[in-house]
């Protein structure tokens, strides 16, 4: 299992939970547990819902809007309980409403900095900055949801470190190489695997807002004038030659499909722009016996 495909980041999770909720269309395919969360602590936080309301709450958010649900009702009823067992309390439903991490003068000046030190026997300029941009960011947002976090703690794995800043695995040493060189310290030197940035300085001006915890590593890249861009749709950076009618892979993929209602079941199913007047989900239409969707353009024209 890839788990952090898993993970969710979210900088405003209050804003993100309400557009699920609120949007009739919304298709729950995968994060399920961490979206139950949200939804949990907004309920529990937000709206003031007892157990019983929330409990009732989630199973109709899942019933309506994650096709996966019907075929595992009982395991995701099982998965709701814990989750509602673990934040009915006011300490743990608490969600964040952050718009932006801010990054400094200074700081951006210290990630510059890493393309004229000296004595990096060839290793990836670049690649360093990225991982020190990744670790400042998530360092800060951290600092940003946990008042305790004095030091900016990136709470990352050294592995998804390097994902996040679009850096091989194979180029761990580079955090190394940061480590040396005064820009991070680690947990316990270099054993740890948590580690904090040593560049954070908040008192010059502000010269980037980052909005989105998505592909972190490119959007240094983006502000450093490199052939990178953002998705139209969605808002994701990506390399320039990756867009596609300047959409990201996702956006440009479920362009021509339509998230419909099945009229029978009433459940999220999705049909493609050429699908006629499919109003069925498979499962329903199979059911009636009906194998093929009427297309209106085929049928004959009356006179």
């Amino acid at each position: 299992m890839n788990k952090m495909k898993d993970k969710l980041f979210v900088l405003n999770e209050k804003e993100y939970i309400e557009n699920i909720i609120e949007n009739p269309f919304y298709m729950i395919t995968d994060k399920i547990y961490q979206i139950v969360v949200l939804a949990a602590k907004y309920y529990f936080g937000a709206t003031g819902k007892d157990k019983k309301e929330t409990t009732k709450l989630l199973k109709l958010l899942l019933w309506n809007k994650c096709p996966k649900y019907r075929d595992e009702e009982q395991k995701y009823n099982h998965l709701i309980e814990k989750v509602v067992e673990k934040y009915c309390h006011k300490d743990t439903c608490k969600l964040s409403e952050i718009n932006s991490v801010p990054i400094s003068k200074t700081e951006i000046d210290k990630i510059k900095e890493i393309d004229s030190l000296p004595d990096l026997n060839g290793a990836d300029r670049k690649a360093m900055q990225r991982l020190l941009f990744v670790i400042l960011v998530f360092g800060k947002w951290q600092r940003m949801r946990n008042a305790k976090n004095e030091k900016c703690w990136c709470n990352l794995s050294s592995g998804e470190i390097l994902t996040m800043a679009r850096v091989s695995k194979s180029k761990i040493t580079l955090l190394g190489k940061l480590y040396n060189a005064g820009y991070i310290q680690h947990q316990e030197a270099l054993n740890g695997d948590n580690c904090y940035p040593l560049i954070v300085d908040d008192t010059t001006e502000i010269m980037l807002q980052v909005k989105d915890l998505r592909e972190v590593g490119y959007q240094w890249n983006l502000f450093r004038g490199d052939n990178f861009t953002t998705c139209q749709k969605c808002g994701v950076t990506l390399k320039t030659n990756s867009a596609h009618d300047g959409l990201c892979k996702d956006c440009y993929d479920i362009k021509s499909k339509t998230v419909a209602r099945c009229i029978d079941c009433g459940i999220l199913f999705v049909k493609g722009s050429r699908a006629g007047i499919k109003k069925r989900c498979d499962n329903c239409q199979s059911k009636m016996g009906k194998n093929k969707v009427i297309d209106k353009k085929s049928l004959p024209k009356v006179a």
